[in-house]
């Protein structure tokens, strides 16, 4: 019932007469019934949803719909938003718009209509149609539409600059107030001055009904944790390993100290074809699929990688290597990014490649990551090449364009955001041959096949945009995203990723 007077408040629909639909489908509908938690696993409320059974592959794109891009905000941008609140000891609050979707209007050619909600009929016009006026949660467009009503009223209304570097991150700077805040569909995570922020609230409540968390713990699957006082604010999902591990019937199991033993065998097994075998390729893929959602772990990033690439193949040895993983998790379940307030904000990071460490395809895993002064890694990567290299230099180049690329996107980024990076941004790496590529065309008869990725490097250090220093391997973090390495070593390496 709080769900249809939600649409009968906003004017989600017009009932008319069967005759007006004029030959056009006529959708029915689905509640759909979702329960949320608390950071512990507690419930926290029960909600209805009434939604179109409009299905994407039903609707035809340019009749029922233009668009359907959702706004969210990028991962990076996050961690980012949560550096700066930390560096400046700024307050975090989440505003979450209700009924978010019903704010968005249907374009003049877009014309759905749906059966009435059964047992909710209009007395005497049962057999009505109802014809949408916005657009409800189960429409293509839902997101897009509501999207450009969130963005007008943030930007003209309440005089935030849209970054061009995300255009779902906001910022606003009035006298002395700052407001950094973050769109994920309804969801807005903001940083900022209590005046700010104060401002942010009254800015939506103009247009939007909304509710208020001015102390946060949990934003996307995420719990925060802030100490203003002392200056930092972590960000782990300890109650998603423990969902994980109860999933998984290994709440009891023994801890590792390490997600993956050194040199494990990366040749492909052959599937098999018996139930048992498909039995273990899908438990297999569900321990690597939930892998994916633990974001704030860069430590189990090569890990993650490396099982990656027997989705379609695993078997039982594999898959005692995915425990392994779970294993591990259980015994750093409170591990999480640190973020910490200091005088440093400079961008700095690192990038290694381990050649041809993959057996199977002699390809090699590039490594990179990147924090702001002494936090944790807010771009943390581990991936296979798609290219084969022939040496070390040359895998070194291409994982250094990879990062490079960050670079880029982070200086621009953080410039829009008011914290200009001065001077080249450092840059570690350990192999002095790709270090002076960077500077001097040098080894051109050996590495003229990759000359146009040391070009691309080579101008950046020239621009200054950023700087390789040359490191020590043992002393290189970003060897912990490229294999698997001794616990003293990991343990080292992650101290610092994790800040």
């Amino acid at each position: 019932l709080a769900e249809l007077d939600s649409h009968a408040e906003r004017g989600s629909w017009v009932l008319v007469p069967p005759l007006k639909v004029g030959g056009r489908r006529v959708w029915g509908f689905k509640w759909l019934r979702k329960y949320k938690f608390h950071p512990d696993g507690s419930l926290k409320r029960r909600k209805s949803r009434l939604t179109i059974r409009a299905f994407t592959k039903a609707m035809v794109q340019g009749i029922d719909y233009e668009e359907k891009h959702a706004g969210t905000v990028r991962w990076t941008s996050v961690l980012v938003i949560c550096a700066i609140a930390a560096h400046l000891k700024l307050k975090i609050w989440l505003f979450d718009i209700q009924t978010f979707f019903l704010y968005g209007k249907l374009g003049p050619n877009e014309q759905l209509f749906m059966r009435q909600p059964t047992g909710h009929e209009v007395e005497g016009k049962e057999d009505w149609i109802c014809k949408l006026q916005v657009s409800i949660y189960g429409c293509p467009q839902g997101a897009h539409r509501a999207r450009k009503e969130l963005v007008a009223q943030l930007v003209n209304e309440g005089g935030f600059t849209q970054l061009k570097s995300d255009d779902n991150v906001y910022v606003l700077r009035h006298g002395e107030d700052l407001v950094v805040l973050g769109t994920h569909v309804d969801d807005i995570l903001s940083a900022g001055t209590p005046r700010g922020l104060q401002r942010v609230q009254t800015c939506l409540e103009g247009k939007f009904k909304i509710t208020v968390d001015k102390n946060p713990s949990i934003y996307i699957g995420s719990v925060i944790e802030r100490n203003i006082e002392e200056g930092w604010l972590k960000l782990h999902q300890a109650h998603y390993i423990k969902q994980m591990l109860e999933q998984f019937g290994m709440t009891d199991c023994k801890e590792r100290s390490t997600p993956m033993e050194v040199g494990l065998d990366s040749t492909r097994p052959t599937v098999g074809t018996s139930v048992e075998a498909k039995a273990v390729v899908k438990e297999f893929q569900t321990i690597c699929g939930m892998l994916m959602w633990l974001r704030t772990r860069p430590d189990i990033a090569f890990a993650r990688s490396f099982l990656c690439r027997f989705l379609s193949c695993a078997g039982p040895t594999q898959l005692q290597w995915a425990r392994q993983v779970l294993r591990y998790l259980k015994g750093t379940a409170s591990l999480g990014l640190v973020f910490q307030a200091g005088d440093d904000f400079k961008l700095q990071g690192a990038v290694d490649a381990d050649l041809a460490g993959d057996l199977h395809t002699s390809r090699s895993t590039a490594g990179l990551f990147l924090r702001m002064g002494e936090c944790g890694a807010v771009v943390s990567t581990s991936n296979l090449m798609t290219l084969v290299s022939d040496s070390s230099a040359m895998a070194e180049t291409y994982a250094g364009k990879q990062l490079a690329r960050e670079v880029m996107w982070l200086r621009d980024f953080l410039a829009e955001l008011g914290f200009k990076q001065l001077g080249a941004t450092p840059v570690h790496a350990d192999n002095q041959s790709m270090i002076n590529q960077t500077k001097n065309p040098v080894n051109h008869a050996r590495s003229k096949h990759y000359r146009i990725a040391q070009a691309f490097l080579r101008e950046l250090v020239e621009w200054e945009v950023l700087s390789y220093l040359y490191t020590d391997t043992k002393l290189n973090e970003a060897d912990v995203f490229t294999k698997a390495l001794a616990r003293d070593l990991f343990e080292r390496h992650c101290r610092v990723v994790m800040g």
